[in-house]
C-alpha cells in the first residue's frame, strides 16, 4: 500500500482483516516475492532505492542492497540456487543478481533497457524472462545473463507484469489492457 507505506498480508482463513507486516514512513514497495522454504519476503523500494527482507510476520528487517539503484522494479527468488534478480530502471536501466542475503551481486543485462519491469524464471530450462515497457519487448537470458534471446516484440504494448508456466509466457500490457499469451 504505496498510500499508508506498508506491506500487508491477509491470511487465507478470509477473516478479511489485514496484518500489517512492514510498515515504515519511507516504504513505497514496488516488487514483491516469497521465499517460502525460508519464510522471509522481499520487496524493492523505489523511494528509498533499496532491496529489503523482513520475516513473513515482519520482524527481522533488513535492508539487503541500498547503493547503486536508482528505482528498482521487479524482483524474483531462485531459492534453490540461493540467488535474487532485479530490475532496475533509473539512468542506466539494468538487471542484476545476488545472494538471497545480497551478497555477490553482480548485473547480469545492462544493454537494450529502458524500462525493465515483470520477471520470471524458467525453472525447468533455467532462464529469466523479462519485459520491458519502454522496448515493447519479452526477452530471456540464461540464469547468468548470457545467451540473450528475444521472445517477442511487438511495439505499443508497453509490456509491464510476466509471469510464465511449463508452456507459456504471459505478459500484461498498460496501453491496450490486454494480456498476452
Amino acid at each position: 500500500d504505496t498510500g499508508k507505506k506498508t506491506l500487508k498480508r491477509l491470511e487465507i482463513d478470509r477473516t478479511d482483516q489485514m496484518t500489517y507486516v512492514v510498515f515504515g514512513p519511507y516504504l513505497v514497495p514496488d516488487g514483491l516475492a516469497l521465499d517460502i522454504p525460508g519464510g522471509n519476503v522481499y520487496w524493492t523500494d523505489t523511494r528509498r532505492n533499496a532491496i529489503s527482507v523482513a520475516r513473513m510476520d515482519g520482524q527481522y528487517l533488513r535492508n539487503l542492497i541500498t547503493s547503486q539503484l536508482d528505482e528498482p522494479r521487479a524482483i524474483v527468488l531462485d531459492p534453490p540456487n540461493g540467488y535474487m534478480y532485479w530490475t532496475d530502471w533509473g539512468a542506466h536501466a539494468k538487471i542484476e543478481r545476488a545472494g538471497m542475503d545480497g551478497t555477490g551481486r553482480t548485473t547480469l543485462v545492462n544493454t537494450g533497457l529502458r524500462y525493465p519491469n515483470g520477471l520470471a524464471i524458467d525453472f525447468t530450462d533455467q532462464r529469466l524472462y523479462w519485459c520491458d515497457a519502454g522496448t515493447d519487448k519479452i526477452e530471456s537470458s540464461d540464469l547468468n545473463g548470457n545467451d540473450r534471446r528475444e521472445f517477442i516484440h511487438q511495439p505499443g504494448t508497453h509490456f509491464f507484469g510476466l509471469a510464465i508456466d511449463d508452456m507459456h509466457v504471459y505478459g500484461t500490457s498498460w496501453f491496450n489492457s490486454y494480456i498476452y499469451k
